[in-house]
């Protein structure tokens, strides 16, 4: 019923793996993986250009994306 023993946050520590030890990827892995990225990006890119016309529709203001 208590939180996690007080050895399991060590243990967990010792299991996360570093972006250096990483496996190594096939290129075929490698690919589909930028390929995936790119259209993740694109999709942002197209919703937030719709959000930014749809309110220059609305004659709002553009939202501030510095964050």
């Amino acid at each position: 019923m208590g939180g996690p023993a007080v050895g399991a946050d060590a243990a967990m520590k010792k299991r996360r793996h570093s972006l250096q030890e990483a496996p190594a990827l096939s290129p075929k892995a490698d690919a589909a993986i930028l390929r995936l990225a790119r259209l993740l990006g694109r999709q942002m890119a197209r919703e937030q250009f719709e959000a930014q016309l749809e309110r220059e529709r609305q004659g709002q203001e553009p939202e501030d994306s510095s964050d």
